[in-house]
């Protein structure tokens, strides 16, 4: 089942966007908005925010009609940001481990794409097994990465309004700061969650100045939050959008791996070189079935888990959010997925009956695998800056 978010107890619910039907109500919502009784501001909650351990924000909509009825600036919240980090390591962070492993993932699978495509006449068997070789390294890193996607969506943070430091005379959050450089450390999220810290329930006064959350923050039992952090799961069933998504992509890799098992040196008879009818015996048959078949029904998965990733954070089903980190993510998987599924089709026609297979194979297989794969390298560095900064605007 799904639970309810773990937000501080004067956060009263507003409105919710749920992700199929209003109706199902037992369903994580997609966005929830909030209002903070104890400073008087509109808190908006996101589902793959809730997810990968990224706070609350200020509702940006209540910004701007603060700043239209010419509200002064002191009194509207805001969010002050630190320096942004464009690589680095949270070894506590499950967010980043699943980010990381997708780009080296991706990297393999660049490399894959160039040895294929731009040597495309390289056909000794050292050169030929080196190109099945980083494929099944790049399955593998995708097949680990989506276990943890999945893994992380059984275990959301479940902290709303985790880790912000207030200036409550300025009405600013501050990103706290990061003793040992990591973010990470604020998230010890292998194995365990963080107790809930929720603030002061009482308005904040003009006296307060820079309060930690630790400090000024006491957990409290609430009837919109778990006092007590749940257990870690590796395994389980969760109502939310995220979950399944990332059960199709887990999907997907499972397919994908089989894939690049079967395509490693030995694994299946050798293949001919030649295309057409009379390569229709049982050995083209298993590399039909089991090496470009498993890839055209793992490359979809990729696909419509990166379009419910979209969804997750658009408002509407039809209105793209492409300035949303989330949006960004889902996008570039789509391309990726889409890549690697014509890259199948192709493989499929060459070992049939087309009359001049090494066309279809370069143009169509090869390049398809090149494309898709810098796309995925896209769409996996992103989610990479996303989980090194936070506070972003996701």
């Amino acid at each position: 089942m799904a639970h309810p978010p773990r937000v501080p107890h004067h956060w009263t619910p507003l409105s919710r966007n749920t992700p199929f039907s209003d109706k199902l109500t037992q369903w994580e919502p997609r966005e929830q908005l909030y209002h903070d009784e104890a400073r008087n501001v509109r808190m908006r909650w996101s589902s793959r925010a809730h997810r990968k351990g990224i706070p609350a924000k200020p509702d940006e909509e209540e910004a701007k009609k603060q700043e239209e009825k010419g509200l002064p600036s002191h009194e509207r919240w805001s969010v002050r940001h630190t320096k942004v980090r464009w690589w680095g390591c949270d070894w506590g962070d499950i967010s980043w481990w699943i980010a990381a492993l997708f780009t080296f993932g991706s990297v393999w699978w660049c490399i894959n794409g160039i040895l294929a495509f731009c040597y495309f006449s390289q056909t000794s068997p050292s050169f030929t097994n080196t190109e099945a070789a980083t494929a099944f390294l790049g399955g593998t890193t995708f097949l680990a990465g989506g276990y943890l996607g999945w893994v992380e969506s059984l275990n959301p943070a479940r902290d709303a309004d985790f880790a912000w430091e207030v200036e409550e005379e300025t009405k600013t959050l501050i990103e706290p700061k990061r003793p040992d450089r990591s973010l990470g450390a604020n998230r010890k999220h292998f194995g365990s969650h963080h107790p809930l810290r929720t603030p002061t329930s009482s308005p904040p006064t003009s006296s307060s100045h820079l309060r930690s959350p630790s400090t000024s923050r006491p957990p409290s039992p609430t009837v919109t939050s778990h006092s007590e952090p749940p257990k870690w799961r590796w395994y389980g069933y969760e109502r939310s959008l995220g979950y399944v998504a990332n059960s199709i992509q887990l999907f997907g890799a499972t397919a994908f791996e089989i894939s690049v098992l079967c395509g490693l040196p030995g694994v299946l008879p050798a293949s001919g070189s030649e295309g057409g009818p009379e390569q229709a015996g049982r050995s083209e048959g298993l590399w039909v079935g089991l090496y470009w078949g498993m890839q055209v029904l793992g490359a979809p998965c990729f696909a419509i888990a990166g379009a419910m990733f979209c969804y997750e954070v658009q408002k509407k089903w039809w209105l793209p959010r492409p300035l949303k980190i989330g949006w960004q993510i889902g996008f570039w998987n789509i391309w990726g997925g889409m890549g690697f599924l014509f890259s199948g089709i192709f493989g499929i026609w060459r070992q049939t009956s087309l009359s001049n297979p090494e066309l279809y194979q370069k143009w169509g297989t090869t390049f398809s695998t090149f494309l898709g794969s810098w796309f995925f390298l896209i769409g996996s560095y992103i989610q990479l800056w996303e989980t090194l900064n936070k506070r972003s605007d996701v």
